[in-house]
């Protein structure tokens, strides 16, 4: 069972006892970014997802033969150099081994993520496997979980290029959008506000048949014309390669929703080259660290 919007440790208990309640099989119970403080990785919000309170939850579900898989996503936070309070031992660490993705002229990576602007692993980094399989050994004598959501692995960022670069005493910024529930972006469909009876199951039905009959009649297939870039004799670029690959970013800019294909690993070598092994490399290294 996983969700958005479970607000604290009790919320999941709740769920476990509603699944006995109606007797239905549950194995897992995930949580995605609400349990972190601030969106950091290997940190949880204290007033609502405290260490003590979970190694209550967490051994009642270990008892009854359940498990947990939190969520942990490819990007790290970066803190705000101008204020104290904002530290964060896990950057520290891997700052501390220079495991992280690094601009052109040798200078940090700094994208923008859930908690803010963040930096990402270079998982071609000698260091790199271990920095983040100790961070997971580090967090899970905190917390008791059994597996671990490995998330944003694409990897994303969301904004284009190092856009965190002097910019740091910003964070923690929010996210250039609105969070599901955050005011403004109130949730009002089902469940938070879902009146349970059947009549209201019926009508919510019907509507959804009729959108869908309204949408099938509807629908056209259509050309998209997309932009090609001119290549320039022995110039490479690799934010806007010379071919079409058909997203819905305006200009076909690799950059954008992603860490920029400029972004250098260890030994000089462009994310555009390896880009595809990203997901694959953070996953080897979360299995390293859950052994």
């Amino acid at each position: 069972q996983c969700r958005w919007g479970y607000n604290n440790w009790s919320d999941l208990a709740d769920v476990v006892a509603n699944f006995e309640k109606f007797e239905i099989p549950l194995e897992y119970i995930w949580t995605d970014i609400d349990y972190m403080h601030g969106y950091r990785n290997f940190d949880n919000d204290q007033n609502r997802f405290s260490y003590s309170e979970g190694e209550e939850f967490l051994s009642k579900l270990h008892e009854s033969g359940r498990y947990y898989v939190p969520i942990v996503d490819a990007a790290l936070y970066i803190p705000n150099p101008e204020n104290a309070s904002d530290a964060y031992a896990t950057y520290d660490r891997g700052a501390a081994d220079d495991v992280f993705l690094k601009n052109p002229d040798g200078s940090l990576y700094i994208g923008a993520v859930w908690p803010g602007y963040t930096v990402f692993p270079d998982w071609h980094h000698p260091k790199a496997v271990d920095f983040w399989a100790n961070e997971l050994v580090i967090w899970s004598k905190k917390v008791a979980f059994d597996g671990v959501w490995y998330d944003m692995s694409e990897v994303s960022s969301f904004c284009v290029g190092s856009c965190g670069t002097g910019n740091l005493t910003l964070n923690p910024a929010h996210p250039p959008f609105l969070l599901p529930g955050e005011p403004g972006d109130i949730i009002y469909d089902y469940p938070e506000a879902f009146n349970i009876t059947n009549a209201t199951e019926a009508a919510s039905a019907s509507a959804g048949a009729s959108s869908q009959a309204a949408a099938t009649a509807t629908s056209t297939s259509t050309s998209v014309s997309y932009l090609r870039t001119t290549p320039t004799p022995g110039v490479r670029n690799v934010e806007h390669p010379p071919y079409v690959i058909n997203h819905d970013q305006e200009g076909h800019d690799l950059s954008v929703h992603a860490v920029s294909p400029n972004a250098t690993h260890v030994g000089g070598v462009e994310e555009y080259d390896v880009h595809g092994l990203y997901g694959h490399q953070g996953l080897n290294a979360t299995y390293h660290g859950l052994l």
